[in-house]
């Protein structure tokens, strides 16, 4: 019984990554398009949309940097309601 709770966890776990996975895709993508937007409104292609992009990859890659070093140093938000209610 102990190795099906363990696998349960583990895959319970791996879904946290497959969220930062997309939530790092889906900063990309957004900011692109409304550099792409801005882009058509101003009249400066592909200069906003370049920049979009290389915006978000930089703002998705510090989300998914300091979520994964909060759980690495034990800071994430479980840890830190258990350990305040002892």
């Amino acid at each position: 019984m102990k190795a099906k709770d363990g696998r349960r966890r583990g895959v319970g776990e791996s879904y946290r990554y497959v969220g930062l996975g997309w939530t790092f895709a889906m900063t990309i993508v957004l900011s692109t398009l409304a550099g792409w937007w801005l882009d058509g409104l101003i009249g400066t292609i592909p200069l906003l949309t370049v920049g979009g992009a290389l915006v978000g990859t930089v703002l998705g890659f510090v989300y998914v940097y300091i979520t994964v070093m909060g759980e690495a140093d034990g800071s994430d938000d479980s840890n830190a309601q258990s350990g305040s209610e002892r």
